[in-house]
């Protein structure tokens, strides 16, 4: 509508279909984005209300549907939305919430439609307070008051007042005739300019036909003293290492904290260190106990409405013992048909942090730069001897060979085929014909025996492998007396 009168429909609501809503009872709220967001007591999927969103030329968009008790919780709400200075959208229902009371909730809502419940009212216990019809709005402490008509410890209403994050106090219980006179506020509390809110009930007061009232709100003080459960890391943590975490001494018992590195006295290494999740100091950097033993941080602890008390903090660098790595478990060899899965695991200890390269023969594998190589879909080619070389600051050692043998076994007994001058060859066409050995030949043994089913086989140290190709390996023997059967194997 103009300042002129002139009316231009926007919206008519259509109960569960687009545009959905019915019999809103609240107002608008136009967001820092431009739009309006609203509610309607009912309509939407299940009959039991919406939020929406609606431009100022009218297109609407269904945020949430309202589902009782379950998410997202809540039904009828009466009121309006507000929006808080964190940019998301806070209201209340009268009723749903949980399946033993139905007696409204308040939420937290983000303007693309999140919407994220923050109190379950429950009559006369924890959270006080039954059936809200008015709408929340936020002081100038950053925390949100509101008022129900029904619930505390007489049934006549409660004042509240709940943080951004879900906290809820209850500041007035009301008593109808008596010292908390008042019953049954239905709307809103209005803050003042002079800090206090103001606000109505419907009934009591001495004429039992309603009051007007004024409530002091709790005085917000600053945090006092912020305190921190761990002040040392051990020197050559990784970068994310946690120290501890901050709490506060706050006068306001139920008063949330939020704690961050500032500027100032003491503030000299900040840099080194992050706060993570509001609470936790963790590292930005590796600290080496012989160059530097002692750190100094400032940190910021800040209220919900904004007041903040800041301290200075040395944390201590401790020394360990500079250990190079050694290993404690060696990757053992791997038998697996072509396609199958390999994984090669070492153990090692020494001063932190722990460097991991695998090795194929001498080559260096790129980005198998962890404790664990897991090869996944194995060919022949992938076969051979495997090893990890592990170091940190103050050396470096090389773990033992482990085999990868891919195909079958290797030590398969074959036909041998003498070719003259003391020249065999044996053939190993069991492996498909593919390239057998694509292995360092220095990790050959020949082995001879006189009897085919030998337990012991024996080394001949003087064999000599000549040549390898698609599935055959040709070697000299010159040993005496000859052996009668003969085999290739790798180590």
């Amino acid at each position: 509508m103009t300042p002129a009168g002139g009316l231009t429909t926007l919206t008519q609501f259509k109960d569960n279909t687009a545009p959905k809503g019915a019999s809103p009872y609240g107002s608008l709220a136009q967001g820092t984005d431009g739009n309006f967001y609203g509610m309607t007591s009912s309509g939407g999927a299940n009959g039991l209300g919406t939020a929406f969103q609606i431009t100022p030329a009218g297109v609407l968009t269904t945020l949430v549907e309202f589902n009782g008790n379950t998410a997202p919780k809540g039904r009828y709400p009466q009121g309006s939305l507000v929006q808080g200075t964190d940019g998301n959208f806070y209201g209340l229902t009268s009723e749903g919430g949980a399946n033993t009371n139905n007696q409204g909730t308040a939420f937290q809502m983000t303007p693309a439609g999140v919407l994220t419940t923050l109190v379950v009212f429950s009559d006369s216990t924890a959270h006080k307070g039954a059936h809200p019809y008015g709408s929340l709005v936020q002081g100038t402490d950053g925390n949100f008051y509101g008022l129900t008509p029904g619930g505390g410890a007489s049934g006549y209403g409660t004042a509240f007042q709940m943080t951004p994050a879900g906290v809820l106090t209850t500041l007035v219980e009301f008593n109808f005739s008596t010292a908390l006179k008042g019953a049954a506020p239905y709307g809103s509390l209005v803050q003042g300019t002079d800090g206090n809110f103001y606000g109505l009930t419907r009934y009591g007061g001495a004429n039992g036909v309603g009051t007007a009232f004024k409530l002091v709100p709790p005085l917000n003080t600053a945090p006092t003293n912020i305190a921190l459960n761990a002040s040392s890391v051990p020197e050559n943590q990784p970068v994310g290492a946690t120290i501890g975490y901050f709490t506060t001494q706050d006068p306001n018992s139920s008063d949330t904290h939020n704690f961050t590195l500032v500027t100032g006295t003491g503030s000299d290494d900040n840099a080194s260190f992050t706060i993570t999740d509001g609470t936790n100091l963790v590292t930005a950097a590796v600290f080496d106990y012989e160059a530097k033993s002692s750190y100094s941080i400032r940190v910021r602890a800040t209220d919900s409405g904004g007041l903040f008390f800041e301290k200075q903090f040395t944390i201590a660098v401790t020394d360990v013992a500079d250990t190079p790595p050694s290993i404690t478990a060696q990757p053992q060899g791997v038998t697996n048909g072509i396609g199958g899965a390999a994984d090669f695991t070492v153990t090692a200890s020494g001063s932190p942090p722990l460097a991991y390269q695998w090795l194929l023969g001498s080559n260096a594998l790129a980005g198998a730069t962890n404790a664990t190589l897991a090869l996944t879909s194995v060919a022949r080619t992938n076969s051979g001897h495997y090893a990890v070389a592990v170091t940190n600051a103050f050396g470096s050692v090389t773990s033992s060979n482990a085999l990868l043998s891919v195909g079958g076994a290797a030590q398969r007994i074959l036909p041998l085929t003498a070719l003259g001058d003391g020249r065999y060859r044996i053939s190993f066409s069991d492996f498909g014909g593919g390239p057998l050995f694509d292995w360092d030949l220095s990790n050959l043994d020949v082995e001879g025996a006189t009897d085919l089913n030998a337990a012991n086989w024996a080394v001949l140290t003087n064999a000599i492998v000549i040549t390898n190709g698609v599935g055959q390996v040709e070697f000299v023997v010159t040993n005496s007396p000859p052996q009668q059967f003969y085999r290739v194997r790798m180590r």
